[in-house]
């Protein structure tokens, strides 16, 4: 037996007796006094399901216990209104009574839970001057009366506290305080105590302080009373305080008077007014509000026991108060108010002098500020992203503080650098933020967060960090601006916490609205045609506000001429230029002209800026001024530098400048250094001239042909004209341009547009699409991945192209254009639209021909179809995309979805992997089509029931015979093709076939295992969407295929020959009777086991729905019933059993379920197994399924778990419903007499009868309420415990299981103290090694006797404890009185002989078998040498052992004697490699069975004898190597040894491989290699390397069949342990010779057999000599370097047109992990790389370079790669992983087999860091990563294009201007 099972055996047997002997310890808990049967207010799962309690525990609460935060002091209006005092000082910034001079910083409530005995109040303070602290602690008293009367004790306990809390070792002498603050007390009192406080302050000494109170001291009667009150008082019963002790006491005290109990309080009235000083001018009516929120604060906060600071208190108040903010910082929030000013009088935000108010962007901007911390303001240049930012900071400007930080003003690397810079007093954020928060409004604004250079993001990252983990600022939002592709802060240097719960929050900026248009055409009519009046192309150039904002100027001054109607951002351009830049006069236009376009030139290496102005030419300092006054240029340092005032003006100014260079503009370009922002001025180029169709042209081609520009210019240029309005009146002469050269054009537009035009999916960003878990990295992933149009209206005129063109475009192209699609319909799929519906049909048309073609049954195809027919397109490779798109549109489309859904469920052939991509839509598609999806999904589930397949198979049967006689009357001559082919291919018999498979049985007529329902989870769907949207038709669905499985069931047992006959379980409900099929394993599908997948699946969807049901709050009896209707299977049953017990219903719907003794039985079941279905339901889960197994863990864990149906019982028996008690009772009365019965023969079985009787007879105790009675419970006051009592309990039977179960209890601890002493190595306290021993020797006699009960039969686990006992004693225990005992006792069964058993076989695993003890003690003793001789003899005879478990046992010990005999040791390792030698079993009778066992103990016997005989040698023997595997001879061999080539054939030699790699796994290679048998090691190496190659590849095999080996994958394991043992000697003597010896006839093999090798080898290798070794040996490297060698000459690794970059196998993929160290095992002491220390990779570097830059074009290599340089980070050098990327650059770019994988977007995310890491970039460098991202875009790699625009590196010049 295994141990695994032996152990669940154990725990199952625990659990029965468990719930079987023990339920009457059941404890119920009911107030005492109360009729508790009637009384029964509740039900409690139990905290533990330890042995001491049965699961199901009935708890009765008693009312009258307080809750926990009743010692808050709720409804204590004065405590309330004492604490806000201290809170209203906090809030203002200002002292308190009993602080001093000091100010607040926190307010603790209730802290006695935190060791503080006055814990009312607790006020910490500190002053100013020099921030040293002081703490107050108060006790709050409603009144005070100051006496020590018995009676008194609120004085007692204040004092007493006061006492307590003064000798805390915290507490600071002559600083803190401690006392009462009370309301009401007379004055006198209050005086004399307060005054008695301040003589005990001013005397230096006790004697001198209680001076005053002797005669004639100057104390009154009074004070003296005070005095002893507090003496008498502070120790409680424990006596009088002494004088020292009472001196300092009352030295530290204070007694605070609070007059804020009546009407006109004087204590309320100076807090009103300090509290209108702290809020601003325009609230101090708001005082009273602010005062009554700090006293409800305080009530609440009493409850929870809260600390206040001043932040928190602002963070919880309401109603938008603001405060005038605390001195200390009052001129760092004027700085930032004045920062905000002046960028806000910069700004402009008027469009020809009128102002857009855009409301409802505003709005919308504060709504995704509200949800989320951080929003992005984005779009295209010019639409008024700045201006939205500035609007809402202008609105709370006015309101208060604002914080705002821009790009291009921000100064250091850190937020303390710039706060310096800026003029801040404090560097502190945290206070500062909270003032800004009180003072106005908690918002950080940034304007420009995509443009912050790498060395100045600390700035924004050290406040984000805070905001992110300070609790006083989590009402803090950031709202920062960004481009249109602004995205690359996120994925790189934004804190990926603002990520999270929930993502990013994004107002996108686009034209404007039609009411906007509307407005600024009232007030500038001149712009109405255009605005509203003009065509689209016209209304989307004029309603961008930039655009507007020029046109205005120009119709102000009557610039442009009469009915001027731009429709292209180029024809806005020509009228600006056309008057020198907005309205210049004519003399004055080409002064100016000449003037931008040399501000152009000079500014374009640093695109706009830096313009000195003393460098510029005469002429264009005299046209500057005006310039500067129309707002084209400013200045920024006045009279030095100037800029362009806008990114858009650099960018016209420039694009006249490239006009005017004429032919010669891409030498301009050049001459700027191909900076990449200055793609938007060439595409502008390129639509200027598109209208000139053989100029564009011509510039196409000069663009192609300049092979030394960047190729982004080229694409600009063709990119470009899909973006003018005019792109359709031209299109045509595109056609030709993109089919030449095998449509080379049209590919890279189609894959560009993609990658440059399209905007991260702003819904994915904001968390409203995706797992709510899904991390931030992954979040942009998909972001990425499903990205939006850029310019929706130049993607129409794309698509409209491609799909005019759409017939001409190659299939080659395909994917890319449903790309396109996709991208198109993503931001679409719910809005109808005229090019949607275009691409839906051309969608719908391409995926019908290929269901039909790859879908459809091929032999249903006529025989004689003229096959020249045309059939439809079929695109390869788009199904799924085809697929997704078509679902996608449900919403939209409904009828489409509707036809196609209709369609698939007509198809006879659906594969399964697309009704997986079908049901990956079902959260859709159950909302908009459940019952097409319900009807989709049985289609593809239900098979035919096995009645029906087999009236079917007779039924064929009969009408193929018909079909052969007709065909056979037929002539020859006669007959078709068709009809011949049918009779060349008769099957051998006609009959059906008679029987079913265990495959039909265990599928019950269902399929789709296979089809991700592995393994089962409730989130599966169609269940999961189905029952969530449309949970009628998702029942329906789950219980059409119960049903249909339960029939299939039922019609087996009638198709077995011998088939038992099932009994219904037959419930009577209120709505009607039911019938439920089944076996016990049925019941527990629904917790995945037992069934079929897809079943457990639905069933775990369909509780899940009930207690989700339970959990909004319908009816328990409603829900059941709707789970229950119509269902005829027993499996519904768990789930309806489990939602009664979650909701301890009692009622008259689950009274049924309570009356079934066969419920109770198979209930029973069930719980005794859930540990191990709660287990084994996780097995199989994969890492991307962790929302799965989530669900599993949670439904696994639910309390209900614990419980079985019989614990409703009570609930019945004792509740107040009598019917129902009398129903209950009745039921269990008849469970003895009414025995349920699986199976009709199970009635003959009497013996299964009267267990099945006795059981009822226990049960039905039950149900008689006199058998429970009631027993107080200890500890627990007020409580008793509720008991089942019955006198059957106490029967013999019952008795002596229970007795039986405590020995096997007692056993199967000692069992594991015995595993975990020796796991440990030393002894464990669970036992005391005294009991261990007596319980073992108790367990011998017994055993003797033959009367020990164990686990297993034949006592197996009882000699296990009594010789493991006696192994740890003399293994572990020392020396020890029980140490003879245990030598004799093992010495026993070392002598013991055993008999063979059938069962046990030499691989069985018996972790318990007394001899493997007894291999550890022989061992023991020789180490320790307290042996007398016969030890080793022993020892060696265990090796002889039939059970491999003990042989190798005793191996270990003999390797563990290695230092101390080395030669007995090393002849123990040659006996067991020569038992590892057998020969194969005859499989002719002609020897029999017992000669082939005496031969067998021959031949150990002489193994045993050779190994004697060299024990007593001189020298160490070699070690024996395994017999040849293969002999040559001319005749056959015996029946079944067939001839392979030339006469060879496989001998009769075995090697136990397995057996012989574990011995080899325990020799001690370190201490072997450093002694005497160094060489007989390494010969033995070198011989099993040689028997392993020739077994499994033999040299005179023809090279067509190198690498078949003799059984090769018996040598797994083997050949995997031989070359870790390789390394292991290698990495100690890495020579050339032992190299040539041991590996180079590895690496000579076969590319299979040497990787096979190779894997393991080198991952031992690398593990051990490089991760974990102190130093790296160059040796080793070099010899990881020959095996890079021998890899790059794999065959996956030629590059071709033929190779897909698949790598054949495991071990190659594994190989190229360890060779690239990302995956590495048994690097378990790393000293780098595996822990994250990559300082060494250097040494490792041009191993990885050479493995890089030949075979990372492959996709798996080029992915381990990344994931390399993504851990190594920094340390991995910027211009190697450059040059290597750039190595994988063929003619045309890099590998497309890196197309659909994540190696592009991951290679963009490592430049990005370079580029960070290297800001400013080093020209080389630079370089090299534009060229590494312009092939990722031709890729399609979005994030490429993007970061080609971000700042890293949009300015990046690739040469020096002159």
């Amino acid at each position: 037996m295994q141990p695994t099972s032996a152990v669940v055996q154990l725990f199952s047997w625990q659990s029965h007796l468990n719930y079987c002997v023990r339920f009457q310890t059941t404890v119920m808990k009911t107030p005492p006094g109360s009729a508790w049967a009637a009384d029964f207010v509740g039900y409690a799962e139990p905290e533990s399901s330890g042995p001491q309690l049965c699961p199901g525990t009935l708890t009765l609460v008693d009312s009258s216990m307080a809750s926990p935060e009743l010692t808050g002091g709720a409804g204590f209006t004065f405590e309330d209104a004492v604490a806000a005092c201290y809170l209203a000082a906090l809030v203002g910034g200002t002292t308190a009574p009993g602080l001093g001079s000091r100010m607040i910083r926190r307010v603790a409530l209730q802290q006695a839970p935190a060791g503080e005995p006055l814990d009312d109040v607790i006020v910490d303070a500190v002053l100013p001057a020099d921030g040293s602290r002081m703490r107050l602690s108060l006790q709050v008293k409603r009144s005070l009366t100051i006496s020590d009367a018995a009676s008194n004790s609120d004085f007692r306990e204040v004092i007493e506290r006061s006492w307590q809390t003064q000798q805390k070792t915290d507490f600071r002498e002559h600083v803190d305080r401690v006392g009462a603050a009370t309301g009401t007390i007379s004055d006198e009192s209050h005086r004399n105590f307060t005054t008695v406080c301040e003589w005990a302050r001013a005397s230096e000494s006790a004697s001198s302080f209680f001076q005053r109170f002797a005669d004639g001291g100057g104390a009154s009667q009074a004070h003296k009373d005070i005095v002893d009150a507090v003496r008498n008082c502070a120790l409680g019963n424990g006596g009088q305080l002494p004088e020292e002790a009472t001196h300092r006491l009352l030295a530290h005290m204070v007694l605070i008077k609070f007059d804020l109990m009546h009407q006109g309080s004087t204590t309320e009235a100076a807090i009103l007014s300090s509290l209108q000083r702290a809020l601003v001018s325009a609230q101090h009516d708001r005082a009273d509000d602010l005062w009554r929120q700090l006293r409800q604060l305080c009530r609440e906060g009493s409850g929870r026991r809260e600390e206040f600071s001043r932040a928190s208190v602002l963070r919880q108040l309401n109603g938008g108060l603001k405060f005038v903010g605390t001195p200390v910082l009052a001129s760092d929030l004027r700085v930032l108010s004045e920062l905000s000013s002046h960028w806000l009088a910069q700004q402009p935000d008027d469009i020809g002098g009128t102002h857009i108010d855009r409301g409802a962007l505003r709005e919308k901007l504060i709504t995704e500020m509200r949800r989320h911390r951080l929003t992005l303001i984005k779009g295209l240049p010019g639409v008024g992203k700045t201006v939205l930012l500035r609007d809402l900071l202008g609105l709370y400007a006015s309101d208060g503080t604002t914080f705002l930080l821009t790009a291009n003003r921000l100064s250091g690397n850190n937020w303390a650098e710039h706060a310096s810079a800026i003029g801040l007093s404090a560097i502190a954020i945290e206070p500062l933020l909270v003032e800004v928060m009180a003072t106005g409004h908690a918002v950080l604004f940034i304007d420009g967060l995509d443009r912050i250079t790498p060395e100045q993001r600390g700035v924004i990252t050290d406040l984000m960090a805070q905001i992110l983990t300070s609790p006083a600022l989590s009402g803090w939002r950031i709202v920062a601006t960004a481009r249109d592709a602004g995205i690359e802060p996120l994925r790189s240097w934004v804190p990926t916490a603002l990520m999270t719960n929930g993502g990013v929050g994004y107002v996108d900026v686009d034209n404007l609205s039609p009411e906007d248009a509307e407005a600024l055409a009232n007030s500038l009519p001149a712009l109405r045609p255009l605005l509203l009046d003009g065509d689209e192309r016209v209304q989307a150039l004029a309603r961008r506000p930039f655009f507007a904002s020029v046109l205005a100027r120009g119709f102000s001054s009557a610039a442009y001429p009469e009915g001027f109607v731009p429709r292209s951002e180029i024809d806005l351009i020509r009228a600006w230029w056309s008057r020198g830049g907005y309205d210049a006069q004519a003399s004055q236009s080409l002064a100016r002209q000449r003037a931008l376009i040399e501000l152009a030139q000079r500014s374009a290496p640093d695109l706009g800026r830096n313009l000195r102005i003393r460098d510029l030419s005469a002429a264009t300092q005299s046209a500057l001024p005006a310039l500067l006054e129309d707002g084209l240029v400013k200045q920024v340092r006045p009279g030095l530098t100037a800029q362009f005032s806008h990114d858009i003006f650099f960018e016209w100014a420039y694009l006249l400048l490239l006009e005017d260079e004429g032919e010669d503009w891409i030498a301009a370009l050049t001459g700027a250094g191909e900076p990449p922002a200055l793609a938007r001025v060439v595409e502008l180029l390129s639509q200027a001239t598109y209208d000139e169709p053989d100029a564009w042209e011509r510039h196409l081609r000069t663009l192609e042909a300049a092979t030394l520009l960047r190729p982004q210019w080229l694409r600009a240029w063709l990119e470009a004209p899909v973006f003018s309005p005019s792109f359709d009146a031209h299109a045509a002469r595109l056609t030709p341009i993109f089919t030449e050269r095998d449509h080379k054009l049209l590919r890279k537009w189609l894959v560009w547009m993609r990658a440059e035009k399209t905007t991260p999916n702003p819904v994915v960003l904001a968390g409203q699409i995706g797992r709510a878990d899904m991390t931030p990295a992954a979040r942009i992933k998909l972001a990425d991945s499903t990205g939006w149009p850029s310019d929706f209206m130049a993607w129409r005129r794309l698509l409209n192209w491609v799909l005019d063109h759409i017939a001409d475009i190659p299939d080659e192209c395909l994917p890319d254009v449903v790309a396109l699609f996709d991208t198109w319909q993503l931001p679409l799929m719910d809005v109808p639209n005229p090019l949607s519906r275009r691409i839906l049909d051309q969608c719908v048309a391409w995926l019908h021909a290929i269901e039909d073609e790859h879908h459809a049954p091929r032999w249903r195809q006529a025989e004689d179809a003229d096959g020249d027919a045309a059939r439809p397109r079929a695109p390869a490779g788009v199904e799924t995309e085809l697929r997704g798109l078509v679902l996608r549109a449900a919403r939209s489309y409904p009828d489409v979805v509707d036809a196609y859904l209709n369609r698939v469920v007509g198809l006879e052939r659906f594969s399964g992997e697309a009704f997986r991509e079908v049901m990956a839509w079902a959260t859709l598609l159950s909302q908009t089509h459940p019952e097409q999806l319900a009807a989709v999904a049985r289609s593809t589930f239900l098979e035919e029931l096995p009645d029906d397949k087999r009236a079917r198979a007779q039924r064929e049967s009969e009408e193929r015979v018909k079909q052969i006689h007709e065909i056979r009357a037929k002539p020859e001559v006669e007959l078709t093709r068709g009809e011949r082919r049918f009779l060349e291919h008769l099957p051998f018999s006609m009959r059906s076939s008679d029987s079913f498979s265990y495959h039909d049985r265990a599928q019950l007529a269902l399929t789709a295992d296979f089809q991700g329902y592995f393994p089962a989870s409730p989130l599966r769907e169609p269940f999961h969407a189905l029952l969530t949207h449309a949970p009628t038709v998702g029942r329906a669905l789950v219980r059409d295929l119960v049903n249909h499985a339960t029939t299939a069931w039922r019609q087996f047992h009638h198709h077995e020959r011998r088939g038992r006959t099932p009994i219904p379980l037959v419930l009577k409900f209120p709505w009607r009777r039911q019938e439920f099929w089944g076996a016990p394993i049925h019941y527990v599908w629904s917790r995945g086991h037992g069934g079929p997948k897809v079943l457990e699946c639905a069933l775990m969807a369909l509780e899940d729905w009930a207690f989700r049901q339970l959990k909004a709050g319908r009816p328990a009896d409603e829900v059941l019933e709707e789970l229950l209707q119509g269902h005829t299977s027993i499996a519904v049953l768990g789930i309806a059993v489990t939602v009664a017990l979650h909701a301890r219903e009692v009622s008259r719907v689950t009274l049924p379920l309570v009356s079934s003794q066969r419920l109770w039985r198979i209930d029973l079941e069930r719980s005794v197994q859930e540990s191990q279905l709660r287990e084994a339901a996780l097995i199989g889960f994969e890492p991307h399924e962790a929302a799965h197994r989530q669900a599993v863990i949670e439904s696994g864990n639910l309390p209900v778990r614990t419980v079985e149906i019989r614990s409703l019982v009570p609930l019945f028996v004792l509740g107040a419903d009598e019917e129902l008690r009398s129903a209950c009772r009745a039921a269990l009365e008849q469970f003895p007499f009414q025995l349920e019965l699986d199976y009709e023969d199970l009635a003959q079985d009497e013996a299964y009868l009267t267990e099945l009787r006795r059981k009822a007879e226990l049960w039905a105790e039950f149900g008689r309420q006199e058998n429970y009675a009631t027993a107080p419970v200890a500890d627990q006051d007020g409580m008793v415990a509720i008991e089942l009592l019955s006198p059957s309990h106490a029967a013999p039977d019952v008795v002596e299981a229970r007795e039986h179960f405590e020995e096997i209890a007692q056993e199967a601890q000692l069992w594991h103290w015995v595993q975990k002493c020796f796991e440990a190595g030393a002894l464990v306290p669970d036992l005391a090694l005294d009991d261990a021993a007596e319980r073992a020797k108790a367990m011998a006699l017994a055993v003797a006797a033959a009367t020990n009960r164990s686990l297993l039969p034949k006592n197996e686990i009882a000699h296990g404890c009594i010789s493991g006992t006696a192994a740890v004693i003399i293994c572990i225990g020392g020396t020890h009185e029980h140490e003879d005992w245990a030598v004799s006792t093992l010495w026993s069964y070392r002598d013991e002989v055993e008999t063979p058993q059938d069962e046990v076989f030499s691989r069985s695993v018996i972790s318990w078998h007394p001899k493997i003890f007894v291999a550890r003690a022989l061992a023991a003793r020789i180490r320790e040498d307290r042996c007398d001789g016969s030890e080793r003899e022993s020892l060696y005879r265990l090796v002889l052992h039939p059970l491999q478990v003990v042989a190798l046992e005793a191996v270990s010990g003999i390797a563990a004697c290695w230092n101390k005999d080395p030669q007995f040791a090393w002849c123990g390792f040659n006996l067991a490699l020569k038992l590892a030698r057998d020969r194969r079993a005859p499989s002719t009778p002609r020897v029999e069975a017992s000669e082939w066992a005496r031969m067998e103990e021959e031949r150990k016997s002489l193994a045993l004898a050779e190994t004697f005989t060299e024990l007593s040698g001189p020298a160490f023997p070699p070690l024996a190597q395994p017999m040849p595997s293969w002999t040559q001879t001319h005749s056959e061999g015996e029946a079944g040894q067939s001839m392979d080539e030339d006469g060879w054939r496989s001998t009769d030699n075995i090697w136990l491989s397995d057996f012989a790699g574990a011995v080899l796994r325990r020799v001690p290679i370190d201490s072997v290699l450093r002694g005497p048998a160094c060489d007989q090691l390494i010969d033995a190496l070198e011989g099993f390397v040689t028997w392993t190659l020739d077994t499994v590849n033999p040299s005179w095999r023809t090279e067509g069949r190198r690498g078949r080996g003799r059984d090769g994958t018996s040598l797994f394991e083997w050949q995997r342990q031989l070359a870790r043992l390789l390394a292991d000697v290698i990495e100690q003597t890495p020579s050339a010779e032992l190299r040539r010896r041991l590996l180079a006839p590895i690496m000579d093999q076969p590319d299979e057999v040497a990787m096979r090798m190779l894997a393991p080898f080198s991952s031992a290798l690398a593990a051990s000599a490089v991760i974990d070794a102190p130093r790296i040996d160059p040796q080793v490297l070099s010899v990881l370097d020959a095996i890079v060698d021998r890899v790059l000459e794999h065959g996956d690794f030629r590059r071709s047109r033929y190779n897909d970059g698949r790598l054949g196998g495991f071990d190659l993929p594994d190989l190229i992990k360890t060779l690239l160290f990302v995956a590495i095992t048994g690097a378990n002491g790393a000293t780098r790389f595996a822990n994250g220390q990559w300082s060494d990779l250097p040494q490792i570097l041009p191993l990885l370079d050479k493995l890089v830059r030949h075979a990372a074009w492959n996709p798996y290599v080029a992915t381990q790669f990344v994931t390399l340089c993504e851990r190594a980070g920094a340390d991995y050098p910027a211009d190697a992983f450059a040059d290597q990327v750039l190595a994988q650059l063929a003619a045309d770019g890099l590998p497309t087999g890196w197309r659909e994988t994540a190696v592009p977007a991951a290679i963009a995310g490592l430049v990005q860091g370079h580029a960070d890491r290297h800001h400013p970039l080093p020209l080389a460098l630079a370089r090299k990563l534009l060229k590494v991202l312009d092939a990722l875009v031709d890729l399609g790699d979005r994030r490429s294009a993007a970061l080609q625009q971000s700042e890293a590196f949009r300015g990046v010049r690739l040469a020096t201007p002159e």
